[in-house]
């Protein structure tokens, strides 16, 4: 009696001698076929054989394994079925296998379409390569089966171009996406396999395009690393630096050769600016150290000085030691804001006695200094008055009075004089255009009338020429007027047309002569 050997779900079945390296009875492209990790082929989660070998012709005597609905063997799980032994009596009759379920059509014509089966049962693709061989009874499960392992390769490039976009480790892609380009050269599965090879080779560009982007992206990081190496702005090169580091880590991966190669130059200038600037606050230290030292020494000179009663001479000393100061260098801002406090203590004592001695000086000259603010006041009110002529003979006598007025402080004399004289210059100036707004507004009174009196000329010029038309004209109708039954009466109307006409000549005449005296009169004035 024939032992058969059962097995788990996700275990690698065990086939009997001649059967088929795919098993027939599974649907290899069933809608519930799971994501494959990589390097694996499972059908229904039982692993299956990477390659398919030649099929020899089934023994007669064997019959493919069954198989149940879910993918289990029939058999009892993990342990081996012992032969029935009765005393006496025939062995019992192994159970009956089940039929194997069919391959779907669908999938087969699908298959159909990149082989040709030769008479002798050799499976060849389109593209010549053989994969296999089968009998007429197994032909169709098998061509299905070919046809599931193409396709769960295509998932598998499938499965890894998304998690190469979703994935943040793009350095380690490089190497998986070339073995599964070896994989899918070298598999025979069914289906259109040069497709399947360009878009593992566009995956495998893309993997290059990532990594070279991102090559790019840590050279640049690079750069601007070994550009801070040799500054000196300890702060702000460390920050940069810091952010750099963060997107140094934020970059991603340019694979592993480029990052070995990259990170020691990354990491170079780092090392460099962090010597040099540990060196140099050593040696800030030291230039500190002696900075004190210095300070505390000018510290007691002017603790000496300030009970100087020697006002020039102390003073003088102070201000070079107030240079002495400055050239002295930096201790640290805790300790040269204490000796500064001490320093100015001294200094400010001296100043201040000094100070005491001058109130009484000071006082005069405040009070002189108040005199004078009375006098800009004064010269500022007569700003705008309507009096051009008395208000420069008011500004020739504040001008007296201010010569007669002691100095000042320092401080505001030039800025009272100032005020003082641009307070008369502008009553001044104040007067002269006043003066010179009365005459320009005389002028233009007297060209209004000499405006007037010329288009009142020209008005009655024109006048007198169309009457002076008329008339003529007048005259020559009389002279040459005929006897007729209206001629006495056209005569007398011309008669009086003329005579009055006359009398208007006369009278304009009059007062074209008078206007011609007016406007000579208005010339004069204005040449005066």
């Amino acid at each position: 009696m024939a032992e058969s050997k059962g097995v788990g779900r996700g275990r690698k079945k065990k086939a009997p001698p001649e059967a088929p390296a795919v098993d027939p009875t599974v649907d290899p492209v069933g809608d519930a076929q799971p994501v494959l990790a990589e390097g694996a082929d499972r059908i229904d989660g039982r692993a299956v054989e990477p390659e398919v070998a030649p099929i020899p012709e089934p023994a007669p005597e064997l019959a493919p394994e069954p198989v149940s609905s879910d993918g289990e063997a029939e058999a009892q799980q993990g342990e081996e079925a012992p032969a029935a032994v009765v005393t006496g009596a025939e062995p019992p009759e192994p159970p009956r296998p089940r039929e194997p379920r069919p391959p779907d059509p669908a999938h087969v014509a699908a298959a159909e379409k990149w082989v040709t089966v030769e008479e002798d049962g050799t499976i060849r693709r389109l593209d010549g390569k053989a994969v296999g061989k089968t009998t007429p009874e197994e032909r169709d499960r098998t061509l299905a089966g070919l046809l599931g392992r193409y396709r769960r390769l295509d998932e598998r490039v499938d499965a890894l171009a998304k998690g190469f976009e979703e994935g943040k480790r793009k350095g380690t892609f490089g190497e998986r996406v070339a073995k599964l380009r070896e994989e899918a050269a070298a598999t025979d599965g069914l289906g259109d396999v040069p497709a399947l090879l360009a878009k593992v080779d566009a995956l495998a560009a893309r993997v290059a395009q990532v990594l070279e982007e991102h090559r790019k992206e840590k050279e640049a990081l690079c750069e601007a690393a070994e550009a801070l190496r040799d500054s000196e702005e300890w702060v702000k090169a460390d920050q940069e630096l810091r952010t750099l580091q963060a997107r140094w880590t934020e970059a991603g991966s340019a694979g592993v050769e480029a990052d070995r190669a990259l990170w020691p130059r990354f990491r170079a200038p780092f090392d460099a600016f962090y010597a040099r600037r540990r060196e140099h606050f050593e040696k800030r230290d030291e230039s500190r150290a002696e900075a004190r030292g210095r300070k505390e020494l000018l510290c007691a000179e002017a603790e000496a000085l300030a009970a100087s009663t020697d006002w020039a001479a102390t003073a003088a000393s102070l201000k070079e030691l107030q240079e002495r100061w400055k050239a002295a260098g930096s201790a640290g801002r805790d300790v040269d804001q204490a000796l500064w406090t001490r320093y100015r203590a001294a200094v400010d004592a001296f100043w201040a006695a000094r100070a005491a001695s001058r109130r009484v000086e000071d006082q005069a000259r405040r009070e002189n200094q108040e005199r004078k603010e009375a006098l800009c006041a004064e010269v500022e009110a007569l700003d705008g008055t309507s009096d051009p002529r008395g208000s420069s003979a008011r500004v020739q006598a504040l001008k007296e009075r201010w010569r007669e007025v002691g100095p000042v402080p320092r401080a505001v004399a030039d800025a009272l004089w100032e005020r003082f004289r641009a307070g008369c210059a502008k009553v001044l100036d104040d007067a002269r255009a006043e003066r010179a707004r009365r005459h320009e507004h005389w002028q233009g009174v007297l060209k209004d009338a000499w405006n007037r009196r010329q288009e009142q000329a020209a008005r009655i010029e024109e006048s007198m020429k169309v009457d002076e038309g008329h008339l003529a004209r007048w005259q020559g109708t009389l002279a040459s007027l005929r006897e007729g039954p209206r001629a006495e009466e056209i005569r007398k109307s011309l008669n009086e047309k003329v005579a009055s006409v006359t009398e208007k000549l006369a009278a304009r005449k009059a007062r074209l002569d008078a206007l011609v005296l007016e406007i000579a009169e208005i010339e004069k004035k204005m040449r005066g």
